[in-house]
């Protein structure tokens, strides 16, 4: 063996077994969601399985079919996994079900396949594999950025989902370069780097363990003693304050002030809106600034007005932060969007205009 086998070998051995003590911590550990730390130990499990196949492959010679179709078998499991873990995270009152369970067919195809597939089946299994994972990856890296945008908080969450995304990406393409550039060395890299990503987890875990705790939306509001029901109470005042009263108009509106109005906390309102529109405060405002700027924007009185007067009279503050809001909400700017209207030769009614 030569020098730089052995040091792949302990590197990656180190990260290994990294991997696999945080695995068993997250299963016996009676902290936080049990769910999603399981599922967390799942997918590290199937990585360790992955890159173990990879170290066997680059340090000896004739390692076995089964082998090679249980790093096979891993892969293909880490897409599902990785989603499934994000979602756990992400989603209310996340539960498993039993159609989960249909994420898993093509490994369960696979590991029973094992003693009648051919070195070329396998070689092309892996191609696919590769696909699949990145599906899965662009899934679940959209599931993280509309929990960024849909909670106010839960900062670490974010960071380290949106970093756990990366580090997945990072290794998927470690192992395209070996596909695209062939070669053992380059092979090593995905192994190699794999420990690195491990490494960074298990520091991050111990210099951050709340990352690990439930995020069940009740546990977010724990300081919180208003219950379901009684929150309930304040979502038809909140709307009859915010549709016929017409807050969202006031450019200095903000958390406190229309708790303020509500005569209730301003973390209990936090609450209500995330819990029963599933927005942040931000967001859900800027829904109804928006749409009041539609409604100028489409009526034919108000052709000439300026858009930086839009935004003001619709309760932004300034034209950049309703340029933003507006495409983010509509696809298209204000300015796209008038244009289209008058392209269009709609009115505010939604009828053909009439020279």
């Amino acid at each position: 063996m030569s020098a730089a086998q052995l040091t792949l070998f302990f590197f990656s051995g180190i990260g290994i077994l990294n991997s696999l003590f945080f695995s068993v911590w997250l299963f016996v550990t009676k902290r936080g969601n049990k769910l999603s730390n399981r599922l967390l130990a799942l997918l590290l499990i199937a990585f360790v399985v992955r890159v173990a196949k990879s170290i066997f492959y680059f340090l000896l010679d004739g390692v076995h079919i089964a082998y090679i179709n249980a790093g096979l078998v891993g892969k293909v499991m880490i897409g599902p996994l990785l989603l499934l873990y994000i979602y756990s995270v992400t989603r209310k009152n996340f539960q498993w079900k039993s159609g989960y369970l249909l994420h898993f067919i093509p490994a369960a195809l696979l590991a029973g396949t094992t003693p009648f597939l051919s070195w070329s089946v396998i070689v092309e299994s892996y191609q696919l594999a590769m696909v699949q994972l990145l599906v899965y990856l662009v899934i679940g890296y959209l599931e993280v950025q509309r929990f960024k945008r849909s909670v106010d908080n839960h900062t670490q969450q974010k960071s380290w989902l949106n970093n756990l995304c990366l580090a997945v990406a990072m290794v998927w393409l470690a192992y395209l370069s070996q596909i695209l550039m062939g070669g053992v060395t380059v092979y090593a890299i995905g192994a190699a780097w794999f420990a690195l990503v491990m490494y960074a987890v298990v520091f991050v875990a111990l210099k951050q363990h709340k990352l690990f705790d439930s995020q069940n939306k009740e546990r977010k509001y724990k300081t919180s003693n208003v219950s379901r029901s009684d929150l309930d109470k304040y979502e038809t005042p909140l709307l009859t304050l915010v549709e016929e009263g017409k807050v969202y108009l006031d450019r200095e509106m903000s958390l406190p002030a229309l708790a303020e109005k509500l005569e209730i906390r301003p973390d209990v309102l936090s609450r209500l809106i995330n819990e029963k529109f599933e927005k942040n405060f931000n967001d859900f405002i800027n829904t109804y600034r928006i749409q009041a700027a539609k409604e100028l924007l489409s009526d034919p009185e108000q052709a000439n007005a300026k858009i930086a007067g839009v935004a003001i009279d619709c309760g932004f503050k300034s034209i950049s932060a309703f340029n933003t809001a507006f495409k983010k909400s509509v696809g298209m700017t204000p300015s796209q969007f008038r244009d289209q209207l008058k392209g269009s030769g709609l009115e505010r009614s939604g009828r053909p205009s009439v020279a």
